[in-house]
């Protein structure tokens, strides 16, 4: 026994030594390995501006990302021994971002003919993840997969529900676990496959099959399934492995949906969301109005995958940026997400840049968005059709990057000052600055309805989606994306700026004030004035 015991603390302490001798040497890798990494990003781009294309330069970005992605896997790996790596978990939209992240694979895995696509289940699916260490699974499954996938052949991540007869090949007490509360991703290869005898080891460290150490392109190390293994454990989540060699390979994971899984401490920011303590506005919000972040969220629809990825690359440094590669990807995109800005070529499959923009301006949910088209077509007669079918802002290629930021700053600038407006339940006086047309339409909609019906009990959100011919929810996302405020707060905000022109003409006593204001009762108005004012109705008028 105490033979045993030594020879596992000998091991132990080797182990020690190999991750000590790891996180040294990517450390010391890391610095150059960035500098590189800078001046292929910088050189690439004073390329593309010159419309120079080197096809090495793709492969040499996709090779220098993913060999930082592996110094940095390293350091993970010796947190994770020290149990000092933490969860940073925040609700996210793993379809939206898993479709976004197979992108810089594309490039790579077509040089071999092998085709890559996401299948989901769900339009949309939000659950709380860490986006990082989510990103890192996948990756490392996708990168696993293609190094083994046959040439012609496929890799596919699937995106599902978990049926309940599934739970115990991930749980060894299933009976704890409800099978709605997981979702299911699989990345599915058709390559060299992984014998039976080597499954039950596959997710141990430097553990390789034979058919790996005899396949001549394979340059794993061992590490990467057990670091993927131990990152979804602590996501609380579990991963299983199947294979029938030279026919297919599946590694499944299964992930909670539920917000208590994680701890308080794990959030980013906030406190976990409760089901059945959360309001319905609340609710609406976190169906994507995407107004609550710092960075504007701009939506790039262009179908050539090289200047895709350059636009996309490049924006990412001053914005969020998602991207679509046909108009009718696109559509689905900016409804589902409320982006800030569109950016679109015109010449696209399935839906050009001039459908996109008339079918915007036609969906009274995004019709506000405002859109710049990116074209080879340079005469006046292009940018008329274009300006003719709704667009904003006219690009021609080839074009310097820094005159697109200046465009889309300049957009967002504009709505960021009308919207400072909105938020104090100001809606007149500035509607001469508004060159979206289809936003004015939106506002003076919205002006008149408030107008009406200020003083009137029945005016909240349900009215004015009714009287706007829209959805509940879909009123609401449409409001908080143009107006970044809520229906309820404007509406409070608009009856103060009432009560303080009924103030400042002195007739009327508070009591009054507060009816025809539309507050009802003057101990509510009083409470709500001083929520939004800092003073009560009594203290502004003696400021006077």
């Amino acid at each position: 026994m105490e033979l045993e015991q030594n020879e596992r603390v000998r091991e132990n302490e080797i182990a020690q030594m190999k991750m000590r001798f790891f996180t040294n040497i990517s450390h010391e890798i890391r610095t150059p390995l960035t500098l590189i990494k800078g001046n292929v990003d910088l050189l690439s781009k004073d390329l593309a501006e010159k419309n120079i294309k080197i096809a090495s330069f793709s492969g040499l970005r996709y090779s220098t990302n993913r060999l930082l992605g592996l110094v940095d896997q390293l350091l993970s790996v010796r947190k994770l021994e020290n149990d000092a790596l933490d969860l940073r978990v925040k609700r996210a939209d793993i379809v939206l971002i898993t479709k976004n992240m197979i992108q810089p694979f594309i490039s790579v895995a077509s040089s071999r003919a092998i085709s890559i696509k996401v299948e989901s289940a769900f339009d949309q699916l939000v659950l709380p993840i860490d986006e990082d260490k989510y990103e890192k699974i996948v990756s490392n499954l996708l990168s696993n997969s293609l190094k083994h996938a046959r040439e012609k052949g496929f890799v596919k991540i699937k995106i599902e529900p978990l049926e309940i007869t599934e739970l115990n090949k991930y749980f060894s007490d299933p009976s704890i676990f409800a099978s709605d509360s997981y979702v299911k991703i699989s990345v599915i290869d058709n390559g060299s496959g992984i014998p039976e005898k080597d499954l039950p080891n596959i997710f141990n460290r430097y553990k390789q099959s034979k058919i790996d150490k005899d396949k001549p392109d394979y340059s794993g190390s061992g590490i990467g399934l057990n670091f993927t293994k131990r990152l979804i454990e602590l996501h609380h989540g579990a991963i299983t492995a199947s294979s029938k060699e030279q026919v297919e390979t599946v590694f499944s994971f299964v992930l909670s949906l539920d917000d208590k899984t994680y701890e308080k401490d794990s959030w980013i920011n906030a406190e976990p969301v409760v089901k059945g303590e959360i309001q319905k506005e609340e609710m609406e919000v976190a169906i994507g109005t995407n107004n609550s972040k710092e960075q504007a969220l701009i939506l790039l629809v262009e179908d050539d995958l090289e200047l895709n990825q350059f636009i996309t690359s490049s924006l990412k440094r001053h914005f969020k940026v998602i991207t679509s590669f046909n108009g009718k990807e696109g559509i689905d995109l900016a409804q589902k997400q409320l982006p800030d800005i569109i950016i679109s070529d015109i010449m696209m499959p399935e839906m050009d840049g001039y459908r996109l923009c008339k079918n915007i301006r036609e969906d009274e949910l995004i019709s506000h968005t405002p859109i710049i088209l990116l074209t080879a077509k340079s005469d006046a007669e292009s940018k008329i059709t274009g300006y003719e079918y709704g667009a904003d802002d006219y690009i021609s290629k080839p074009f310097e990057l820094n005159i697109l930021i200046a465009r889309i700053n300049n957009l967002i600038k504009l709505r960021k000052q009308l919207q400072a407006s909105y938020k104090q339940g100001i809606l007149t006086g500035h509607q001469i600055d508004i060159t979206n047309q289809f936003e004015l339409n939106f506002i003076k909609r919205i002006s008149a309805i408030v107008e009406t019906a200020y003083q009137s009990p029945e005016l909240n959100v349900n009215f004015m989606a009714k009287k706007m011919n829209m959805s509940r929810t879909s009123f609401y996302r449409k409001f908080m994306s143009v107006m970044d405020i809520s229906p309820k707060d404007f509406i409070t905000k608009y009856r103060i700026n009432k009560s303080i022109e009924l103030i400042k003409s002195g007739n009327n006593n508070f009591g009054e004030i507060s009816y025809l204001s539309g507050f009802g009762s003057q101990s509510n108005y009083t409470v709500l004035f001083k929520k939004v004012t800092g003073v009560t109705p009594s203290q502004y008028k003696n400021s006077l």
